[in-house]
């Protein structure tokens, strides 16, 4: 796996400034295709990386846990969700307490979404009824007006107007022979 021999030629130093970055993308690769989840949860198989991860726990479980819970919690592919399992052992092994709090915010954060979404679509729903038992009430651009109205909007003559409304097929052409039809007299056409 590059990333691992990248991280492994890597100074620790250097590799603490690119900690976040490295484990955000993780997380995304883990939350992917089948083959690539597989492939980053092999990450935590290597011995330095591990030694790594152990000394920024605190930093990089909030990163991953998002998509380390999805796994676990039956990914449809077996190996991820094995590998996922034992994942989440290693973790727990290295802080227990720290990766439940991080999995107690974690089902917090998505207890909030998931009601802020129902709520959301609760207004919807009596936007729809009320939508729904309200004849009178029309959206603005469906509203009757009348010809007289519409050519002055327009800035078209009421009978250009009219025509256009009844039978929009027939539009007359303006041509210089017919000034009551001209651009120059009516505005557009």
């Amino acid at each position: 796996n590059e990333l691992e021999e990248v991280m492994e030629a890597t100074e620790p130093e250097d590799l603490h400034q690119l900690l976040i970055p490295i484990f955000s993308l993780l997380n995304k690769c883990i939350l992917s295709s089948f083959q690539v989840a597989e492939r980053a949860l092999c990450v935590w198989d290597n011995e330095y990386i591990l030694s790594f991860i152990t000394e920024n726990y605190r930093t990089i479980l909030p990163l991953i846990i998002e998509s380390l819970t999805y796994c676990t919690r039956g990914h449809w592919n077996a190996n991820v969700n094995l590998a996922a399992v034992k994942v989440v052992k290693v973790l727990t092994d290295i802080d227990s307490t720290f990766f439940v709090e991080c999995a107690r915010q974690f089902k917090e954060k998505t207890e909030r979404e998931q009601h802020t979404r129902e709520e959301r679509e609760s207004e919807w729903l009596k936007y729809e009824q009320t939508a729904k038992t309200n004849d009178t009430w029309k959206p603005p651009f469906l509203k009757q007006i009348s010809v007289l109205e519409a050519s002055k909007v327009e800035g078209l003559a009421p009978e250009i107007v009219a025509i256009r409304t009844h039978f929009p097929f027939a539009l007359p052409q303006a041509t210089p022979n017919n000034p009551m039809y001209s651009k120059s007299r009516y505005g557009r056409l």
